[in-house]
């Protein structure tokens, strides 16, 4: 190892006195550096200059309306964008052939046309239509290949821009429809809301009210099926009154024609009595008369006497003047008087009674042979007819009666199965009111949903969240790329920093391997093995390519890239060279 570092000493002397060879070997350290420190600076920030790479612009979009998005000229719009974007050299022409003209003579890097019917064609989906929207964009790729690339991102990054522009100028529209239409289902549901509500409790009433009145329909059918119970008593107790019934009639229809044969020996009896009774009236009457007339004469007599007495009294009286027995005689002769007049008056009371009685009498007489007539020519013969009617239809109840028997017992039947019938109603009305409490519960269960849905559903809430701006914005470009660095890098020179370096790296060892001689001279060594030579000459160009790394690394950290590591980054660019310098120069030897 003694004479590889005797070889390498040797080597560094001779580099010393000779400054051709050293400022030679400063050129090979610094010459590779040059390389990356320009292709570093060029890519430092690239789109920090793209405002001087000119784009010609011809907007021919004549605008359209639709209904949805009212009057829209989005090539209007884009221009108006352009004008105050200055990252591009925009450039406006009024004509296509004039944006060409100028892309043809390389006064433009590309021409980007918007035409006509733009506007037209994106709102055209509204009405159903199918064309697809274009923007012309004509690069010139013989002046420039770097400078297409940048106007083929400004163009992409503008079709983009009026894709997100239309759609969210559409989202906007919609939204605001979108809030008036809220704004309406709110009141139609709040308005819904209570008229349900409102039904739900009249039907939850009429439930009630049908409730009480299967309640009542099934007292009602429990008294129904009394009746129908006690009408079944009763048509057993018919039943068995029937045969005493069909006596009874029997009876009645012969007691009937018995009674016709006594009504007819009872006119014969009753006209008897009605003579007698008149030939009595009429005897009476003469009796009455013959008496009156012999009290009268009686009466006439006394009264005659009585006024003779009277006179003699009186003259009497006038003969022996007044005194006390006068007085006492006149007062009898008074009260004689009055006795007269009132004898006089019953005797004329009398006769007049005699005259009404003997009247009433002939009265009566004349009425009771009348009536006599009458029951013989008409009550009589209406009798008779009535109780041989009646005979006749007593016959036929009788037999009516033999006919019930059997109606009776399908009666019986037939309210049996009325029994039984009541029973199923009853049960199929309990059945209903239990269906009806369900449905109660149900329906206040729907109330009660109905209520919570009222407070929960809040569409005057999902009205003011549907922001037209904002949310138009947000739908029209949904999704943001939010980009963390997990190792920052403030440009972009910074992140070409690797790859230049690392090949600055491998081009400065692949020209010391070419530039310098391989071969030791053996002048002063003549006794060195191969493997001394080797290593001889290895440390000389390790030394080399470490400085060479050394240096390339050092400008760049002094040109400003983001090195967070500054001694980690020397120390990686001297790995970096030791390994390029010995798989070159044990490749160099190899293939020498």
């Amino acid at each position: 190892m003694r004479t590889s570092f005797g070889i390498f000493l040797r080597d560094l002397k001779a580099l010393g006195r000779n400054p051709a060879a050293l400022l030679v070997v400063i050129a090979l350290l610094v010459l590779p550096g040059l390389y990356a420190w320009y292709c570093i600076v060029a890519n430092w920030d690239p789109y920090s200059n793209t405002g001087n790479v000119p784009i010609a612009v011809v907007n021919e979009d004549e605008g359209a309306t639709s209904d949805l998005t009212g009057e829209i000229n989005l090539g209007k719009q884009v221009a108006d964008e352009l004008h105050d974007n200055h990252n591009i050299d925009w450039r406006f022409y009024d004509s296509e052939e004039e944006a060409l003209e100028a892309t043809r003579r390389f006064e433009c890097y590309a021409a980007l046309v918007m035409p006509k019917d733009l506007s037209k064609n994106v709102v055209g989906i509204f009405d159903g239509s199918d064309e697809q929207p274009v923007i012309y964009f004509y690069p010139n790729e013989k002046q420039n290949a770097v400078a297409v690339k940048v106007s083929d991102s400004a163009a992409q990054t503008l079709v983009t821009q009026i894709n997100q522009q239309f759609a969210s100028t559409v989202n906007e529209t919609v939204l605001e429809k979108v809030q008036e239409g809220a704004n309406k289902v709110d009141e139609q549901t709040s308005q819904t809301r209570r008229t349900l509500a409102s039904e739900v409790d009249d039907t939850q009433a009429q439930i009630a009210n049908v409730t009480q009145s299967l309640d009542s329909t099934i007292s009602a059918i429990n008294g129904w099926r009394e009746s129908v119970a006690g009408s079944q008593a009763s048509l057993s107790a018919a039943a068995q009154q029937l045969p005493a019934l069909r006596t009874s009639l029997a009876d009645s229809s012969a007691t009937l024609n018995n009674l016709r044969v006594e009504t007819i020996a009872f006119d014969s009896v009753f006209s008897k009595s009605l003579s007698q009774t008149n030939l009595a009236l009429a005897n009476l009457s003469l009796r009455i008369s013959a008496d009156m007339s012999a009290t009268e004469s009686d009466v006439a007599r006394v009264s005659a006497d009585l006024d003779k007495s009277i006179e003699l009294m009186s003259a009497e009286l006038a003969a022996h003047g007044p005194n006390e027995v006068t007085e006492q005689l006149q007062i009898a002769l008074q009260k004689l008087q009055s006795a007269s007049d009132h004898l006089q008056s019953a005797v004329a009371l009398a006769d007049a009674s005699t005259q009404n009685m003997n009247a009433n009498v002939q009265t009566i007489v004349d009425k009771t042979n009348a009536a006599n007539d009458t029951f013989s020519r008409e009550v009589l013969p209406a009798l008779s007819n009535g109780t041989y009617d009646l005979g006749i239809s007593l016959s036929g109840l009788s037999s009516a009666v033999g006919q019930f028997e059997p109606q009776i017992a399908e009666l019986q039947e037939v309210l049996a199965q009325t029994d039984a019938a009541l029973v199923d109603a009853v049960t199929a009305i309990e059945q209903a009111k239990a269906l009806l409490s369900n449905v109660s519960a149900h329906l206040k269960s729907t109330s009660t949903d109905l209520n919570a849905m009222g407070s929960a559903l809040k569409v005057d809430q999902i009205a003011e969240l549907l922001d037209a701006d904002n949310l138009g914005q947000f739908i029209s470009s949904p999704v943001n790329l939010v980009t963390e660095e997990i190792y920052p890098v403030s440009n972009y020179g910074t992140a070409v920093a690797p790859f230049y370096t690392c090949l600055a790296l491998w081009i400065g060892c692949f020209i010391l391997i070419s530039l310098i001689k391989l071969e030791v001279d053996r002048t002063g060594f003549e006794s060195a093995t191969p493997t001394q030579r080797y290593f001889g000459r290895w440390l000389l160009l390790i030394l080399l390519a470490l400085v060479q790394s050394q240096v390339i690394c050092g400008v760049d950290i002094a040109l400003g890239i983001d090195c967070a590591h500054p001694v980690a980054f020397m120390a990686s660019g001297a790995v970096c060279s030791f390994a390029f310098m010995n798989l070159l120069y044990a490749l160099a030897l190899t293939f020498r």
